[in-house]
């Protein structure tokens, strides 16, 4: 019996919401098999495979329907006759009429052999149980029987003698501790402070699995329910997203409602009914999405009104298929002709079977803040609803669809032609489902003839803005299937948070001076760093050919420059300024590099070579050789330079450099005036590490991913930043050495651990981890993964040691954009690009609709429309408030005269990464400021290996940059 149960189990956990309509089973382990709702068949086989400790099982199970309603209606009169007897024994006041009882027992008193039996033993058991669903306290003890309970909590604190349990099918589903945490809350009127958790049914073990998962689901949970008691009701369990206030600030803070409006178009109403969804085959295959769209329109032109009950379709080009009703049959293949061209015909065959519907309650329960996980496969049906005009009407391109009729299409060169198009996707928000709609450009061959191309006036400008007329046209409502989009984009309230004050020294470098950015930049002129660095060995190679380049006077202004903004530079390098050959540059380097060891160790024993001053080749594709050789190999940090900017020897660029150089040997350029005076809660009241972490995936085919993390090193400054890398296979998201034992003693977590702790004296108390690279499907993975790996590295480091975590993912890659409500306002735009102001931060609306997220314009835009940056709050155990986390991340994003558009962990880290594929890769730098291209590679099976490891003096100090 134990075998049947498991096997029924295991099938409702696989198959329970694709083809058991998400019902929860019940099954005595033999025949019998009850539902609270009909299962969408009569009869239905399956096969189940499940491993035991000793041996591998699988059973063929069949279900079929068995007992009518009417049967039940006699099993539940029965069972309320004999209630009623015992009532009134046993205190329970009943007082609801027939039918509702009766109701009440159909869909939970589903078991054949108690029933069967009608003992006065079993109907007590159904009074006490009764008695506490309607509120009462049983004295005579509580009910034992709660098999199908998972979970149960008392909701009368103090007293702790109601209870109320949620039940689940899935294993980890956290739906159910949440259901309990909103239950706990109306109950009592106030948020849990404390939770004791009694767990039943594992093994030794499985001890270590509980800790880890659901202990993780319950402390996740937890802290959406404090972020919610912070953030004026953005958590889960919010009954209105609220905007948190700002507090009191000089300068003050503008507060002008609205500032934004986005290009998201809002609210996107729900249908009354599901989709009915069908499988498409189609015979022979194309791998076109265009073309089987062309075959599932011609059949349902040829077929609609007589086989397919007149149905309009909504098809992803695949193999899904949605239609706003049920087909006229579960199955059915169709054989017909289409048109090719003026003489051809192609015969296809087209399968459609019908599927199982989606879940609408679902989504309208998550929408409603009843659920916790949003429930994606829902929202992708609706979305593929939503876009079955668009791709019916335009060519779809990666994720854009094009069309020369939405805007004129634009003429390139050489035969290229550039299309207007726009992307569009519907998310869940704190205003409902909303459909988001933004610009996109691509380049086309035109199809023309040499003559005529050659004729005409090219003219091309993509970047003017898309009006609205030309939104309007995008936003496409779809009455067949009851969905409607507004007209209108979204108008929405924003605060614009203060620039922070930057604390640098004067000309004369005694008196430290406070600047105040406007407009997201300052000017460093009559400023010197707040920290100079020194360096006293140095020397310069110029690997050009390039006879404009005059070294002597390139190197004079360099050191000028760079001495004028407060470092201390030797003028003498350690050997002459020289050229050397561009195909032999690992050679010429550490020729270099070893007669400069030779000649310091004449004068200073013990010291070595500070830096390299390099000018690149002329030819591209030098810059990643460069830096692995003087990185991993010679453990010099290097500066290169672009040829063509060393013969111009320009003021502007020399002042970047100088930056650069100054952060490269160890230097501070500047810092936070909040970070002097430690006024930034949470953060400077106690030692706390801030960590960026990223996985690029810039290569194609196999070639590996590269994890890296930063870290400040320097609290309570946070202007300095260690970093440490890793290679790890291709296309995994995840980061995989956080904490490993495999090549990295530790993980990376604890290699900056221990820097931390050496760099400034004191024991990491706190832990800001912001998390780039990441989508939404992937959340639960870095708060089970990623941050699993950073307590076992914290334990690690010290048994015991768990400092409080906060896990903020950073997103970029959006297509939300923020635009000023009124243009004539001087206090919601920026006169030089037209964007909203830098600080602007949206956190209502168009955010999730359940958790704390927010969009942060942390920059100034110099041309076109600014992106601003989502940060989306997992974890936090820190104790934030929304203002207080927004703030201290527009803050960070002022580093060097303008701010940044992303918050510099995440910026340092992207930095980072990049510079590691250098190193397996080679290629050119994407670095303006000193060389150009990008790195590639040809080869599709590159083996994970460990990267070349990169000289501990150069980790030292900020060599990415």
């Amino acid at each position: 019996m134990k075998d049947k149960r498991d096997a029924v189990s295991l099938l409702f956990h696989l198959k329970g919401r694709s083809q058991l309509a998400n019902r929860i089973p019940i099954n005595d382990g033999n025949k019998d098999l009850y539902t609270a709702g009909p299962l969408p068949f009569e009869s239905e086989e399956f096969k189940v495979h499940f491993n035991q400790r000793l041996r591998s099982s699988t059973y063929k199970v069949t279900i079929e329907a068995a007992l009518r309603l009417a049967q039940l209606d006699r099993v539940a009169e029965h069972l309320y006759r004999h209630v009623m007897e015992h009532h009134e024994v046993m205190g329970v006041n009943l007082q609801k009429n027939r039918a509702e009882h009766r109701r009440y027992y159909n869909y939970n008193l589903l078991m054949t052999k108690l029933v069967s039996k009608l003992k006065d033993e079993y109907f007590e058991n159904i009074a006490l149980k009764i008695n506490l669903k309607v509120g009462g306290q049983n004295t005579a003890g509580q009910c034992k029987y709660q098999k199908y309970i998972q979970v149960v909590a008392a909701m009368d604190w103090p007293d702790v003698t109601k209870y109320r349990g949620s039940v689940s099918a899935q294993p980890r589903n956290q739906e159910i501790i949440m259901e309990l945490f909103e239950a706990f809350k109306i109950s009592n009127g106030c948020f849990l402070q404390k939770i004791i958790f009694y767990r039943d049914g594992t093994g030794e073990d499985q001890f270590n699995q509980v800790l880890r998962d659901e202990v993780g689901a319950i402390r996740e949970l937890s802290s959406f329910n404090e972020m919610s008691k912070r953030s004026g009701g953005r958590g889960w369990n919010a009954d209105v997203a609220k905007a948190s206030s700002l507090p009191q600030a000089s300068p003050p803070v503008h507060y002008t409602p609205p500032v934004a409006s986005t290009t998201t178009a809002a609210p996107a109403g729900l249908p009354q009914s599901a989709p009915t969804p069908s499988t498409v085959s189609i015979y022979p295959k194309n791998q076109s999405m265009k073309a089987n769209g062309d075959v599932v329109s011609q059949l349902f032109h040829l077929f609609g009104k007589s086989h397919l009950g007149n149905r309009i379709p909504a098809y992803d080009g695949r193999k899904s298929l949605y239609t706003a009703g049920p087909l006229p049959f579960n199955s059915e293949t169709f054989n017909f002709e289409l048109k090719q061209d003026q003489i051809r015909y192609s015969s296809f065959k087209v399968t459609i079977k019908v599927a199982p519907k989606p879940d609408m309650y679902a989504l309208r329960q998550y929408l409603e803040r009843r659920h916790l996980d949003p429930p994606q496969e829902v929202i992708k049906v609706l979305d593929i609803v939503l876009k079955a005009t668009p791709f019916k009407n335009n060519f779809l391109d990666g994720r854009s669809f094009f069309t020369p009729d939405l805007v004129p299409m634009e003429e390139g060169v050489s035969g290229v032609e550039y299309r207007r198009g726009f992307h569009q996707s519907l998310r869940p928000t704190q205003m409902g489902l909303s459909l988001n709609i933004n610009i996109s450009a691509r380049g086309f061959y035109e199809s023309i003839l040499v003559s005529d191309f050659v004729s005409k006036h090219i003219n091309s400008d993509i970047s003017v803005p898309l009006s609205d007329t030309d939104r309007k046209k995008m936003v496409l409502s779809n009455e067949e299937f009851g969905i409607h989009v507004g007209n209108e984009l979204a108008l929405v309230d924003a605060r614009i948070l203060p620039a922070p004050m930057l604390n640098y020294h004067d000309n004369t470098g005694r008196q430290v001076i406070k600047v105040d950015p406007s407009l997201g930049q300052w000017d460093m002129s009559n400023k010197k760093m707040i920290n100079g660095g020194n360096v006293e060995f140095w020397t310069c190679v110029c690997f050009s050919t390039n006879d404009n380049i005059d070294l002597q006077q390139f190197c004079e202004k360099l050191l000028n420059k760079c001495k004028s903004k407060g470092m201390e530079f030797n003028l003498k390098p350690v050997i002459p300024i020289h050229s050397a050959n561009p195909n032999k540059i690992e050679r010429d380097l550490t020729y270099i590099h070893i007669h400069s060891t030779e000649e310091i160790a004449k004068c200073q024993h013990g010291k070595q070579l500070q830096l390299f001053i390099i000018i690149l080749p002329d030819a591209t594709g030098s810059y990643g050789k460069i830096k692995r050789v003087c990185e991993t190999k010679l453990g010099v940090v290097s500066q290169c330079c672009r040829p063509k900017q060393a013969s111009k020897l320009k003021d502007e660029y020399f002042d970047n450099i100088a930056l650069k150089i100054n952060l490269k040997v160890g230097g501070r350029n500047t810092v936070l005036d909040d970070a002097i005076r430690r006024s930034i809660p949470h953060v400077y009241n106690s030692p706390t590490i801030i960590m960026g972490a990223v996985v690029t995936r810039l290569g194609k085919n196999s070639s590996p991913s590269i994890a890296s993390v930063v870290a400040a090193m320097d609290w309570p400054d946070v202007t300095k930043y260690r970093g440490s890398v890793s290679a790890q296979p291709h296309n995994q998201k995840i980061i995989e050495d956080l904490y490993t034992t495999k090549y990295m003693e530790g993980g990376m977590i604890l290699e900056l651990i221990k820097a931390f702790t050496k760099s400034t004296g004191s024991i990491p108390q706190k832990i800001i981890f912001y998390r780039d690279g990441v989508s939404e499907d992937q959340f639960n993975q870095v708060l089970r993964d990623e941050v699993g790996a950073i307590r076992k590295a914290c334990s690690k480091f010290q048994p015991g040691f768990a400092p409080p975590i906060a896990v903020i993912v950073v997103q970029k890659r959006h297509n939300t954009r923020l635009f000023p409500a009124d243009y004539q306002n001087p206090d919601m735009i920026d006169d030089n690009s037209g964007n909203i102001l830098p600080g602007t931060v949206v956190d209502t609306v168009i955010c999730h609709p359940k958790e704390f997220d927010f969009y942060l314009n942390s920059h100034a835009g110099r041309k076109g429309t600014n992106r601003p940056t989502h940060y989306h709050v997992l974890l936090d155990e820190n104790n934030f408030t929304a203002d207080e986390l927004q703030i201290f991340t527009n803050n960070l994003c002022y580093t060097c005269t303008r701010s940044d558009s992303i918050v510099p962990p995440v910026y340092y880290a992207h930095q980072l990464a990049i510079r590691a594929r250098y190193y397996i890769e080679g290629g050119d730098s994407p670095d303006g400021g000193s060389s150009s291209g990008k790195g590639g590679t040809s080869e599709t099976n590159l083996e994970v290996k460990p990267l070349p490891s990169i000289k501990e003096n150069v980790k030292e100090v900020m060599f990415f940059c």
